[in-house]
């Protein structure tokens, strides 16, 4: 949804750099999307940083993947990642 009047009415436009503020959560790169409402472009970075996800509650299947094998590990379930690059993540 568009970050300035809320629409679920918006489109990709690209990819950008991360900013500083985003690296520092290890984001490799940031989605935008443009309103078709408002115009305004909102950043979707992808932060692989599983208490950033957590706390934005905003991020792909490969991201809450990553996320989801920390809390298991963390309350002592053994657990590993599996990475398939044949699919979309």
């Amino acid at each position: 949804p568009c970050d300035s009047c809320g629409s679920t009415s918006t489109k990709s436009s690209g990819h950008v750099h991360p900013s500083e503020a985003e690296k520092a959560f290890r984001a490799g790169t940031v989605e935008t999307y443009t309103c078709d409402i408002c115009k305004h472009t909102t950043r979707f970075p992808r932060y692989n940083d599983p208490a950033k996800l957590l706390e934005t509650r905003r991020g792909r299947c490969g991201e809450w993947a990553n996320c989801f094998t920390l809390c298991c590990r963390a309350i002592g379930v053994e657990a590993r990642y599996v990475a398939d690059w044949t699919d979309h993540v």
